[in-house]
């Protein structure tokens, strides 16, 4: 079994960027944290784990003791592997030397930063708050706090984007020795202000041949570096892959707590292998945190008017009879009692599924 925490909070939006996140609400971390781990408490039944990753949203905006006391609750919840992986996407600008060795100590043994290109004003053009010198400076960080498998992520394709600058940003990320480099495609989802901009004549994107022809070119500068690749985006040196990621792609147990991203894979306790989804918002995971339930949503569930201000309905809770209820073919898991209730609530369409294609911005 694997874990997956998402931490839907961002200091600012990218420009491409339609993943579950919300900006400028670090407001609400602290009871963020605390309903994931009233959650974490309830699926928890003792399951092996054998990976942790912390996805975003921007994970690093978590405070060390954060960090810490969700993997003392998911220690508690589960029987964690000697060894097991403990990932956090990272944002560069978020992080400092002091941070780095304090997360560390907190167990979290790999990282992903979330580099996206080697050029300062690209990085500027999609609302990146990073500069490339400061990408590098965070991975000598992470080497001097202790991090042996240390991942940078990239986007080619982006607006602007050459062969020769992609050529560029692969150089400038390669001259750091990372242990694994994910390249990703650049996706122009409908709703971002990338997709505004490009439907307006003010970004122009490449083509499919020019997406392909950068792909090829990052293939063999990875290869050349001695990075083996694993999977359709990722390379990795030997020894150094994402297990995490390798177990979700081979169809391994998966269990997602937290906002937008919550579903179970394989089986588990969780409903009998349904695929379930949270409540909509962070304000409401908050209040529903309060009042103990968290609600799920089963595939059964009925389509409700999808809410995009991310601060969705509360869930209703109807009273505990003991054991099990149900509403047609809906059921929801009470945090904190580990039963199931009849609830009232909203689907989120916005939603996105993560996948080993899907552009990421930690």
């Amino acid at each position: 079994m694997e874990v997956y925490l998402h931490i839907p909070f961002c200091r600012s939006k990218c420009a491409y960027c339609a993943l579950h996140s919300f900006a400028g609400r670090e407001r609400l971390i602290a009871p963020y944290v605390a309903a994931l781990q009233q959650e974490i408490r309830c699926v928890g039944a003792g399951q092996r784990v054998d990976t942790v990753y912390f996805g975003g949203g921007t994970p690093s905006l978590l405070a060390p003791a954060q960090v810490g006391a969700l993997l003392e609750t998911c220690a508690a919840a589960f029987s964690l592997a000697d060894g097991a992986e403990i990932t956090m996407e990272a944002h560069p600008a978020t992080v400092d030397a002091a941070y780095l060795r304090d997360v560390r100590a907190a167990g979290v043994n790999r990282l992903s930063f979330g580099v996206e290109s080697g050029h300062d004003d690209t990085l500027r053009r999609m609302g990146r708050t990073h500069t490339v010198a400061q990408a590098q400076q965070a991975v000598a960080w992470a080497r001097a706090a202790g991090f042996d498998n240390v991942g940078v992520d990239l986007i080619y394709g982006l607006p602007g984007d050459t062969r020769a600058r992609w050529r560029s940003t692969l150089a400038r990320a390669l001259a750091w020795s990372p242990d694994h480099v994910s390249a990703y495609a650049l996706a122009v989802e409908p709703g971002t202000p990338l997709a505004r901009r490009v439907a307006a004549g003010q970004e122009r994107v490449g083509d499919g041949d020019l997406m392909a022809a950068l792909y090829a070119l990052a293939g063999a500068a990875l290869a050349e570096a001695g990075l083996q690749q694993y999977e359709l985006s990722n390379w990795a040196r030997p020894g150094k892959a994402c297990r995490h990621n390798v177990s979700v792609w081979r169809g391994g147990g998966v269990l997602w707590p937290g906002r937008g991203r919550a579903r179970v894979r394989g089986g588990g306790p969780l409903c009998g292998g349904r695929r379930p989804g949270n409540v909509p918002g962070p304000d409401a995971r908050r209040a529903a945190g309060r009042a103990r339930p968290l609600a799920r949503r089963g595939r059964g569930a009925p389509p409700q008017r999808a809410r995009d201000d991310g601060r969705g309905d509360v869930p209703r809770p109807a009273p505990h009879g003991g054991g099990c209820r149900r509403a047609g073919s809906r059921r929801a898991l009470a945090a904190g009692c580990g039963r199931c209730s009849a609830q009232s609530w909203r689907n989120s369409s916005r939603s996105a599924c993560w996948s080993s294609t899907a552009t990421r911005c930690a």
